[in-house]
């Protein structure tokens, strides 16, 4: 009787081992392996869309800028000026020592320095102060520093309108 409780305890170790659930560790091996290739596919994707996150908040901020600029020129009927220069945005108002200077957001930047002026119903004028008639909208390209490929246009018409230029895409 003793040896028959001996062979029974001997087939209930087996079994337990044979029953046991894990991973082995090539499989775990495996595992990270594909996460690594995956990730590797992914990051260029990640990258455009974290520059492309970027230029629209830049756009975004000019706009807003922008707009403010007008609000201000129209409401407190005064010339407002605002310098786009590559990656500041000052807005001056007429007879006042108080300047609004915005930072564009990382690796954002202006293609080449702007001055707009409204005037005292928003519309844009010429920067000398001057009444001479505005024929010609002016455009506002921003870009992307990290690729040069990725790049929007803000336009302004002679009336004051802001918009973004349409984009092939």
């Amino acid at each position: 009787m003793h040896k028959s409780l001996s062979s029974n305890s001997n087939n209930v170790s087996q079994t337990n081992n044979v029953n046991q659930k894990g991973v082995t560790l090539i499989e775990l091996m495996i595992v990270i392996s594909i996460l690594a290739v995956l990730t590797q596919m992914a990051a260029p994707y990640f990258g455009d869309m974290i520059n492309r996150k970027n230029l629209s908040s830049g756009e975004d901020t000019l706009i807003h800028t922008l707009h403010k600029a007008k609000t201000i020129a129209r409401a407190q009927s005064t010339r407002v000026t605002v310098t786009i220069d590559s990656n500041t945005i000052t807005l001056d108002q007429a007879n006042t020592a108080d300047d609004l200077v915005i930072t564009m957001p990382n690796s954002i930047s202006a293609k080449s320095p702007k001055t707009i002026v409204f005037d005292s119903r928003g519309f844009r004028t010429v920067a000398d102060g001057s009444v001479e008639p505005l024929s010609v909208e002016e455009s506002i390209t921003l870009e992307n520093t990290n690729n040069d490929s990725l790049f929007t246009e803000i336009v302004i018409s002679k009336t004051g309108l802001i918009a973004m230029a349409p984009t092939d895409e």
